[in-house]
């Protein structure tokens, strides 16, 4: 049909004339209809981020507005009958098919008073699942690892912290692309002082998490930086990253962090590094390791906040800290430093060089699994 369509749009456009569609029909919309919106009724599941709550609150409203726009005027009347004596609800959304079962009801109804036939669940979800797996997009390729690199300049702040931001970032970006075979086009960089504004952060991060399922990511790596020691000074110490915007729009508490983070894909590694003053918990990861000497010291909390992801932390000092704005560098030269990748050995390197820089901050690591000096967990994985 849609073939059909492309021809008769290119020859009566090479004649100059217009075209009437029977939009109208609902042989020509029915079909792409319910396929848009039984594609959505897969796609919602307890576990999938689609499901937080404001997403859930935007999907029953997307779909209430449709009872005003469908094309046939009795499909209309019918669909927008069948969503007043049976509105979506949030319970729906809790069960692995209770929308697409809504979703199933609904087609039914308007199916039936069409004079066709209903269909089961059972026919309904073998169908759709079977078309799914039978027909992929062979033009997507998969992501397997995106980054998010964040290096924030406040306005009015010496331009060399803004400077050394953007080539913190700049050369995260080139350690991440060679020595760990990121592409070029799955990393974002916000920097600057006006690209790290907190909406563009959240959002940012937001659809990092989506990417996690949508494209089931093998790896995801956040760098947040921030050096503006006179902005940061004159705050109250606490678990916070401010964004460039702060003055206006406030800064993004760690809580608003770990609400993000908990809804990560269980099967992606979540690799992080804060370059932020006060940051040595700032996720509140259950296992935290300092370098005492030679010796890796452990702490544990009782910190839980739900994470089913496998998060590794790294922070450039501790939570009575100011970061010095040399953080970013001694790490990316303990990434770059041989080629022993576990968690365990970048601590200890990156202390290393910060201590040859004679900066009094402690880096942290910190996780959420057990303990990390009995196991060969890699912060970040190598490229073969």
């Amino acid at each position: 049909m849609i073939n059909t369509h492309k021809e008769l749009f290119s020859k009566n456009l090479e004649k100059k004339k217009y075209i009437k569609v029977p939009r109208r029909d609902i042989e020509v919309w029915g079909p792409h209809y319910w396929f848009l919106i039984y594609s959505h009724a897969l796609n919602f599941t307890p576990e999938s981020p689609v499901c937080f709550e404001d997403t859930r609150t935007l999907a029953k409203k997307y779909y209430e507005m449709y009872s005003n726009i469908i094309p046939c005027n009795k499909c209309r009347s019918l669909y927008r009958e069948y969503c007043k004596n049976h509105p979506l609800t949030d319970d729906m959304f809790q069960t692995k098919h209770g929308f697409f079962k809504w979703t199933l009801s609904a087609h039914n109804h308007l199916n039936k008073s069409i004079g066709l036939d209903e269909v089961s669940f059972e026919n309904a979800l073998e169908f759709w699942k079977t078309y799914e797996e039978d027909k992929p997009n062979k033009s997507y390729v998969p992501k397997s690892r995106q980054a998010l690199l964040v290096g924030i300049n406040y306005p009015g702040c010496d331009t060399t912290d803004g400077e050394r931001c953007r080539k913190d970032a700049a050369a995260l970006k080139h350690c991440l692309i060679q020595r760990y075979g990121y592409e070029e086009d799955n990393i974002t960089i916000l920097t600057g002082a006006d690209d790290p504004k907190k909406e563009a952060i959240m959002q940012s991060l937001s659809e990092l998490v989506i990417d996690t399922w949508n494209d089931d990511l093998d790896e995801v790596f956040i760098f947040v930086g921030s050096y503006s020691p006179q902005v940061q000074n004159g705050k109250k110490k606490g678990k916070y990253v401010l964004p460039c915007d702060f003055e206006k729009n406030g800064s993004i508490s760690n809580r608003s962090l770990i609400h993000l983070l908990s809804k990560m894909n269980p099967n992606t590694k979540v690799s992080c590094f804060f370059d932020v003053s006060n940051s040595g918990d700032i996720l509140m990861l259950p296992f935290n390791y300092t370098m005492q000497g030679e010796e890796m010291k452990l702490s544990t909390s009782s910190h839980r906040h739900g994470f089913n992801s496998k998060i590794i932390c790294m922070s450039s000092c501790a939570d009575d800290q100011t970061a010095s704005g040399t953080g970013a560098q001694c790490l990316i030269r303990a990434l770059m430093n041989g080629t022993n990748d576990t968690a365990k050995n970048i601590l200890q390197t990156f202390n290393k060089f910060t201590l040859s820089e004679n900066s009094n901050q402690t880096p942290v690591l910190s996780t959420t699994r057990t303990e990390i000096d009995h196991h060969d967990e890699t912060f970040l994985k190598a490229k073969k």
